[in-house]
């Protein structure tokens, strides 16, 4: 057999079911008879380096048995000979035409499953990214969560930081204002525990973020409680 199709077979066989080119050296000596054997068993240790390689040794050792591409003008070129019968011819004829038909379709299946495999891992590659991006934009979103848009279109500018003015005030005006402490939110995976929040005693975000505790302090600005913290 022609050593670039037996290579050309064996890669269309193991093609197909995924195999890598590793797995193929070490099937490629159960596809070998008689002398291709003893030629295979004469190899140095560790001179198989990877599959091309090993396809590049086979084929130059073969090379006398290789045969030469058919190709619409080799099947132009077939002709009659002077005492050739007919019918002969055209079996010769036949049979090179055959062997090039076969060629060009086993190129064409090959091209094909090749296409098929590279648009199947670019699918499965976009699939995972797409995966991916959405655990990371999930991730960053609990990350830099500080709560929903406030109720104020103008913030009175502060003289102090929110979790100062907390800190003084917890106990005298938010208590007796319109303001209220939120309930503790509930655990929260993926989310930043570096950063905490004494207004609702939680992950994810630092106290000067957030923006209900920033309405709780304009609103008691506006009700006259936090006069003193407004700057002039």
């Amino acid at each position: 057999m022609d050593p670039n199709e037996h290579i050309e077979n064996i890669d269309a066989l193991l093609d197909y079911r995924g195999v890598p080119s590793a797995i193929k050296c070490w099937l490629f000596q159960t596809t070998l008879r008689k002398g291709a054997m003893t030629w295979y068993k004469s190899l140095p240790d560790e001179s198989i380096k990877s599959w091309k390689g090993l396809g590049r040794l086979f084929s130059r050792h073969f090379t006398a048995f290789r045969r030469h591409p058919k190709s619409e003008a080799s099947l132009e070129a077939i002709i009659q000979g002077k005492y050739e019968p007919f019918r002969a011819y055209i079996e010769r004829f036949d049979k090179e035409a055959v062997q090039y038909e076969e060629k060009e379709a086993a190129h064409a299946a090959r091209d094909s499953r090749h296409e098929e495999n590279t648009k199947s891992t670019r699918q499965e590659e976009g699939s995972r990214k797409g995966t991916d991006k959405k655990k990371e934009d999930k991730t960053r979103d609990a990350r830099d969560y500080k709560g929903p848009f406030g109720k104020f279109r103008d913030y009175t500018t502060l003289n102090a930081s929110q979790e100062c003015i907390l800190t003084k005030c917890a106990n005298a005006e938010f208590q007796t204002g319109r303001a209220r402490f939120p309930k503790q939110l509930p655990a929260q995976p993926n989310v930043d525990k570096l950063k905490y929040c004494r207004f609702h005693k939680g992950h994810g975000h630092n106290t000067e973020d957030y923006i209900h505790l920033k309405d709780a302090i304009e609103i008691l600005i506006r009700e006259g409680n936090l006069k003193q913290y407004a700057k002039n």
